[in-house]
């Protein structure tokens, strides 16, 4: 899979659930153990980066 399936929230209401499930390359069972491991290795961890704040700076913002 080269290109990153997307649908946006609107399409995804849209859609049947078995669409929805082609467009994103897996079924009602979930990714199997291989395509886990293979999109893990291609696009990293699904992760949120910590936003790491100044705890000075925040104890003077409530004043």
């Amino acid at each position: 899979m080269n290109s990153k399936p997307y649908l946006s929230d609107d399409e995804s209401k849209q859609l049947p659930t078995d669409q929805v499930l082609e467009v994103l390359g897996t079924t009602r069972e979930g990714l199997s153990s291989h395509e886990a491991a293979r999109r893990l290795a291609e696009t990293g961890p699904n992760a949120l980066e910590e936003k790491k704040s100044n705890p000075l700076l925040k104890f003077l913002g409530y004043f």
